[in-house]
């Protein structure tokens, strides 16, 4: 699925995963960071799962022992600063180096931006963003030590570029990851290779554990996950793909490539079609009824 010319980078000599190389995931519970395990699992790495969900990690355990590779669980809120210190000490305890780090833990939000309560936009923010930025800070240091080079795969959204609207937290917070992984690309290397993710809307249980203050536009969420062809294992192979490849984009489909660049040389007209294309949505869907209520956002997958 993934377009390796798009990038306009080459594979890397010997990027070849090494099967005794170690790595630490976050949003491990489930859905992407599941996923994110599972693929590694079969390359044979020794893992770190991390999440709020224990019963979820301890799933993904038997996932990763069942696939061959090696993984411990590691209860963790991201947005925890003393926590990941915690983690990074007892890691370095076990493993004599880290070879990637892949912040995946997230929440999601949607709602009237006028209306929207200050800690529903403090919660994303913190989650998405500090939560990617406490895991980079943390483990960087550690990283930069690799004598082969460290990497990172932080997970933003397509929602970064498309600014989408009633998603002003969530555009806002992932953009912002996009803008943490640039600005480490500059900064780290070829110390540390960073690679930013950023999947439109694929089947994960992302909406299930995020928040939605009007119906219409949960049932417009759940639509556009429903017809999605893409899944939280094609996110994950082409993000470790691109990984591989020491590409510092990946966003997963042509289609995104091609809107990416149209919003990079017309920003204006594409916010424009943006805009019009969610208001015919928002009338076809805010007519329709939606069953329950939602959820208060928690840290999840992305």
């Amino acid at each position: 699925m993934f377009d390796d010319e798009l990038n306009g980078e080459v594979p890397v000599a010997g990027s070849r995963l090494n099967p005794s190389r170690t790595a630490i995931i976050t949003g491990a519970a489930g859905g992407l960071g599941r996923e994110y395990s599972r693929i590694l699992a079969h390359k044979g790495w020794n893992l770190a799962v991390v999440d709020i969900d224990p019963s979820g990690l301890d799933e993904t355990c038997d996932i990763v022992r069942a696939a061959g590779g090696q993984a411990e669980p590691h209860q963790l809120d991201v947005t925890d600063a003393e926590r990941w210190q915690t983690l990074l000490a007892t890691l370095r305890q076990e493993w004599p180096k880290l070879d990637l780090l892949i912040n995946s833990a997230g929440v999601s939000y949607s709602g009237a931006f006028e209306t929207m309560d200050l800690s529903d936009w403090r919660r994303v923010l913190s989650v998405n963003l500090d939560g990617t930025m406490l895991g980079c800070h943390t483990m960087v240091p550690w990283l930069i030590e690799n004598p082969d080079s460290g990497q990172i795969i932080n997970t933003a959204s397509f929602a970064a570029f498309a600014q989408s609207p009633y998603m002003a937290a969530y555009n806002v917070s992932k953009s912002a990851v996009v803008a943490l992984s640039e600005s480490l690309y500059t900064e780290l290397t070829p110390r540390v290779y960073v690679t930013v993710v950023c999947p439109w809307f694929f089947r994960s249980g992302l909406l299930e554990k995020g928040r939605a203050d009007v119906e219409w536009l949960a049932r417009l969420a759940d639509h556009l996950v429903e017809i999605s062809p893409i899944t939280a294992a094609d996110v994950a192979q082409d993000a470790i793909r691109a990984m591989e490849k020491r590409k510092l984009h990946a966003l997963v489909t042509r289609r995104a490539w091609r809107m990416w660049r149209i919003k990079r040389c017309a920003p204006k007209a594409f916010l424009g079609l943006v805009r019009r294309q969610f208001a015919g949505l928002r009338k076809k869907f805010e007519d329709q009824s939606v069953a329950g209520k939602p959820t208060a956002p928690r840290q999840s997958e992305n």
